[in-house]
């Protein structure tokens, strides 16, 4: 979850697959996977996605590419942009904001949290509660010319994590792999696209994201021949919080 769990931006396990590396796991795809939408657990989603109305959050994005489709890339970043985000209260509802414009829509309910963003207004219910190892959201989408899964979980609890040479403590680390497929006739010629990631969250309780790392391989096709092959990296860190 776009950057992040929900706007996250949430940001999947379905089989990861590395295109031009090799290799692969399996995991559950999306429709074998039932969302548990409880009242209680170990941890609440709330308290770690959201940023304290009062703050705001300082970050820095960092993309690489590699145009021969490998996970190998230069020192230097290709771009490098420094966003600010801050979070507006109201009630149960709480508006996150991308700089100065709104990014995402939350409602915070008892068992869940809905995510509502403010590009396309599409709607994610993501698990309020959970404990180490739950999914706590997922999207499918499947279409004659467009397949799309991607399945998020709670993967790992730290109590601290250093993140630009500070250190943060209680740490949330969600995991979401993701598999896009899609198909189109251009110029009579069957073209098809292919593009297959990982992204990991990490959230300091209180303090919201610190740490995002999006990491995708794609490959495009026409008439079943290789044509395109590009692996992308983004990281995005917190810098200061004022």
């Amino acid at each position: 979850m776009k950057r992040r769990i929900l706007s996250l931006t949430f940001v999947s396990t379905v089989a990861l697959f590395t295109l031009g590396c090799g290799g692969s796991s399996k995991s559950p795809s999306a429709n074998e996977v039932t969302i548990k939408f409880k009242k209680s657990g170990t941890y609440d989603l709330r308290q770690y996605l959201m940023i304290p109305e009062a703050k705001t959050n300082n970050y820095v994005n960092k993309s690489y590419s590699n145009s021969k489709g490998k996970k190998e890339y230069k020192n230097t970043p290709d771009s490098e942009t420094y966003p600010y985000v801050t979070m507006q209260y109201n009630g149960n509802i709480v508006k996150e904001f991308r700089e100065k414009s709104l990014d995402t829509t939350y409602k915070i309910l008892a068992d869940r949290i809905n995510a509502t963003d403010a590009e396309d207004n599409a709607t994610d219910d993501i698990a309020r509660f959970a404990d180490k190892g739950d999914y706590i959201l997922k999207r499918v989408t499947k279409s004659a010319q467009k397949n799309y899964e991607s399945l998020w979980k709670v993967n790992a609890h730290f109590a601290s994590k250093k993140v630009t040479n500070k250190v943060y403590n209680d740490v949330l680390e969600i995991i979401s792999t993701y598999k896009d497929e899609s198909t189109a006739i251009v110029s009579k010629n069957n073209v098809t696209s292919v593009d297959k990631g990982e992204n990991k969250v990490y959230l300091a309780k209180g303090i919201g994201l610190i740490l995002e790392i999006d990491e995708d391989c794609s490959e495009t096709k026409i008439d079943n021949t290789s044509v395109k092959k590009e692996c992308t990296k983004d990281i995005e860190e917190i810098t200061t919080i004022n």
